[in-house]
């Protein structure tokens, strides 16, 4: 998950919409993350210091493995995205296979 539950002091209704992206961008489907990090609602979020920046680069590096993995092998991929993000094969293997853990956010109804 790239949202961190201290949303609660800056959530509106505008923002559930963001928040719902996120979430579905977590099935290994391809994600625009270009279009992602330029939303002014992400920056935001992210200017607060709401997104969680390793969650972010573990969800970057799964979206390129997608990519990587129509013209590699997926040991070439994993190999290319271990040089790129300076991670060992390990590492970059366990952010793409690991099972998710579930996290939950805390929405309040009220201030």
């Amino acid at each position: 998950m790239v949202i961190r539950n201290e949303t609660k002091n800056h959530f509106d209704s505008n923002h559930y919409s963001f928040i719902t992206i996120c979430f579905y961008s977590m099935n290994n489907t391809e994600l625009n993350i270009e279009q992602l990090l330029q939303d002014p609602m992400f920056q935001e979020f992210q200017s607060i210091g709401l997104i969680d920046e390793i969650a972010l680069r573990n969800l970057i590096i799964r979206n390129e493995y997608i990519k990587l993995k129509k013209a590699k092998t997926q040991l070439g991929a994993i190999f290319e995205l271990s040089e790129k993000y300076n991670l060992s094969f390990d590492s970059i293997h366990h952010i793409l296979y690991r099972k998710p853990s579930r996290k939950t956010v805390t929405i309040p109804l009220s201030n």
